[in-house]
């Protein structure tokens, strides 16, 4: 139904319409001369003002909650960031003492390759070990073409390790000295008092020989004494542990642990010459 015009009220309608016009200017009036208008919207605003606040309570829940969500994304996103962070600075720290260490050992073989006075030395890294309980023996990863040859003497950074076994193309295989075949001529530096070092298949050696009339102790070192040509004179080997003598016995029992670290060292030094006069490390 449309809304009624002006000229189709009735006479009653028509009355209500002018009486509120003339309400209304009378309104506009008061309000432009007088302050009564403001009183009274402020005391209107201020009953409306909790119904507006209900009415708006959704909202500012709404606005609350996106905000939680919001913060809580925010907070999410920059824990993954500095996890990552932290995953990164520790690879990079782990990094930084993987290289410190290697430049240790590496100081630490040129060191005895200063102290060695005949022969070529050669870097290699152990690259495997033999799996036979029987064989104490390591894979290098030097062979023939970088002249490495059976019998030349290896050591690390602590002491002797032993002799190549067995040698292809790019990689060689070490008999280390605590292996049943190995026999080394070996002295007591404090002393100077010769005697033959074998290995007992397990991680010590057996000092052979030695007359009980020999002066040897607990904490002796034993260098090699360099009579059979193979080893140089006064390669760092082992360190006596255990000095017995049996009754009637003409020779001690002398047990000596090694110096290399057999187990753990990773570079070695293989002397490839060592009748000729030189004293160069080949990296």
């Amino acid at each position: 139904m449309s809304a009624k015009t002006i000229h189709t009220l009735t006479p009653k309608e028509h009355w209500q319409f002018v009486a509120a016009c003339v309400f209304s200017l009378a309104l506009m009036v008061v309000d432009e001369q007088t302050n009564v208008m403001a009183q009274v919207r402020m005391a209107l605003s201020m009953l409306v003002q909790p119904l507006e606040n209900i009415a708006r309570l959704p909202e500012n829940w709404l606005a609350q909650t996106n905000n939680a969500f919001t913060e809580k994304a925010a907070l999410i996103a920059e824990v993954d960031r500095l996890r990552t962070q932290i995953l990164l600075l520790n690879n990079e720290r782990q990094q930084n003492e993987k290289i410190a260490q290697e430049n240790e050992r590496l100081r630490m073989l040129l060191g005895v390759a200063s102290r060695i006075q005949q022969g070529k030395l050669l870097v290699s890294l152990i690259v495997d070990h033999s799996p036979s309980p029987f064989k104490q023996i390591l894979r290098l990863n030097k062979g023939s073409q970088d002249k490495v040859r059976v019998g030349l003497p290896v050591m690390d950074a602590h002491g002797l390790m032993g002799q190549i076994l067995s040698t292809n193309l790019n990689e060689s295989d070490l008999l280390l000295i605590t292996d049943v075949e190995m026999q080394i001529p070996v002295r007591i530096v404090r002393t100077g008092a010769r005697a033959i070092l074998q290995g007992d298949g397990s991680n010590e050696l057996t000092l052979k020989f030695l007359p009980t009339t020999a002066d040897i102790r607990e904490g002796d070192m034993l260098e090699t004494s360099g009579i059979d040509g193979r080893y140089p004179s006064g390669l760092p080997v082992a360190e006596v542990v255990s000095v017995k003598s049996q009754s009637g016995a003409i020779f001690w029992q002398v047990i000596a642990q090694p110096n290399a670290k057999l187990s753990t060292s990773r570079e070695v030094l293989i002397l490839l010459t060592p009748n000729e006069k030189k004293d160069t490390v080949d990296p």
